[in-house]
């Protein structure tokens, strides 16, 4: 063998692998790939449960001060009751708003879930309207609001 056979096999050789490393690099990018979809789809089931279970717990204590109002009219336990619906609705409202900072900063996709949530957060907005005034803390959640309501 000469010394150019030699260098066009090695050359070859070289190439086939350099493939080779391609391919497998390409396959593991698109499972890679995959893996960080389900992982925002984990995420956003984590947001929706948390959603539910604050919306769950405000709509508890509102039945229990709706309770304590008919049976007991206690101004005291009321009180009691209405700092404890302050934090539910907080709690709640703050989930809602970490679900509109990862679509606004798009960690979520806006058209997959503008058409699931867009009645949701108007739903929100009007319910609350205090909550989402000029100096409202959930700034994100306005934001979407605004950008759906302009598309």
């Amino acid at each position: 063998m000469t010394p150019e056979w030699v260098s066009a096999i090695s050359s070859a050789v070289c190439g086939f692998g350099t493939l080779a490393a391609v391919l497998v690099a390409f396959f593991q990018l698109r499972k890679l790939n995959k893996s960080v979809a389900f992982a925002g789809l984990a995420n956003v089931i984590q947001l929706e449960r948390d959603m539910c279970n604050s919306k769950e717990k405000l709509d508890e204590i509102n039945n229990r001060i709706r309770t304590e109002c008919h049976n007991n009219p206690d101004p005291a336990a009321i009180e009691i009751l209405e700092d404890l619906r302050q934090c539910y609705l907080e709690n709640w409202l703050n989930t809602v708003d970490r679900l509109a900072y990862c679509i606004i900063k798009k960690h979520l996709d806006d058209r997959e879930w503008k058409v699931e949530y867009r009645p949701y957060i108007n739903t929100v907005i009007n319910s609350f309207p205090e909550e989402f005034g000029v100096n409202s803390i959930y700034t994100n959640t306005i934001d979407l609001h605004d950008k759906w309501k302009r598309s």
